[in-house]
């Protein structure tokens, strides 16, 4: 997500109102989000989530840093395209279920022996390549911020992409795959 657009701040639920279903998030993992609120990027850690009635949803964030008043804990009103979720890393989307024939290839995560410590390019931000990552049989969104070349000649990338999960929503996930132009392809 490159153009952010301001989160909203949800009033917290009135005994008043009509009934809300709430759900407390277990503490570990909590799933986190990335937003902007009056100009300025927040990253925050979901403690609950509210369902309204009208079919509206809330969610209760523990916000770094805090608001402008102090405040560490606020409601906002859920929208997808303002709140970017970061799974963690280690987190196997239910996308990535089963790789299929023609689907881009994880490289294995762990140490590197040191005589193969691979070179990195890095891009600055803006400067990204945009890219397409075949995954689940399905082309997903991404952005490049590392080339990697090992030593023995194979070529990696390290992509942010973005997986659509449960009910549309988009998740985040780091990962670096072997490079493989029919798996991955670059956005003109």
């Amino acid at each position: 997500m490159n153009d952010w657009r301001d989160a909203v701040e949800a009033p917290p639920w009135e005994p008043g109102e009509p009934p809300a279903c709430v759900e407390p998030i277990p503490e570990y993992p909590r799933q986190r989000v990335h937003f902007q609120l009056d100009g300025r990027l927040y990253r925050a850690a979901v403690m609950e989530r509210r369902e309204h009635a009208d079919g509206r949803k809330a969610v209760h964030l523990m916000l770094w840093p805090t608001l402008s008043d102090g405040q560490r804990k606020a409601w906002f009103w859920w929208d997808p395209e303002v709140f970017e979720v970061r799974a963690p890393v280690t987190a196997l989307s239910p996308v990535e279920g089963q790789l299929l024939d023609g689907d881009v290839v994880r490289v294995p995560r762990g140490k590197v022996p040191h005589d193969q410590i691979p070179k990195y390019e890095s891009f600055q931000p803006g400067q990204q390549p945009q890219v397409q990552v075949r995954v689940g049989g399905h082309w997903h969104d991404g952005v490049v911020w590392h080339k990697i070349r090992y030593r023995d000649g194979r070529h990696a990338v390290q992509v942010k992409v973005t997986f659509l999960e449960g009910d549309g929503f988009r998740v985040v996930y780091w990962r670096t795959y072997w490079w493989n132009p029919d798996a991955i392809r670059v956005v003109p």
